[in-house]
């Protein structure tokens, strides 16, 4: 099983793109909400759909910390490999 691992907080102008982006060649979209006070994972979940896991991880300002604690939950989600996915970023 593949899941992608995307951290954020308020980036919903962007973070559907990014999601968009992985959509296909995964089999779940894991979402860490690092403290979101805008439409950010209502996006997520219109973009990811069935697919959309959604993770807490209040931000302690250490993003070793939040990208360890979302690999855990891909792998506690089944995963065999987790693709790490900023919102900013998209999967060509």
């Amino acid at each position: 099983m593949i899941v992608s691992t995307t951290l954020t907080g308020s980036n919903a102008d962007i973070i559907g793109e990014a999601l968009a982006s992985v959509l296909d060649q995964v089999d779940r979209c894991l979402v860490i909400d690092t403290g979101a006070r805008d439409a950010t994972l209502e996006v997520a979940r219109q973009v990811a759909g069935d697919k959309l896991l959604l993770r807490e991880f209040p931000w302690k300002d250490d993003f070793a910390a939040a990208r360890n604690f979302a690999l855990d939950a891909a792998t506690g989600a089944g995963a065999t490999w987790a693709v790490t996915l900023d919102t900013d970023e998209r999967l060509q």
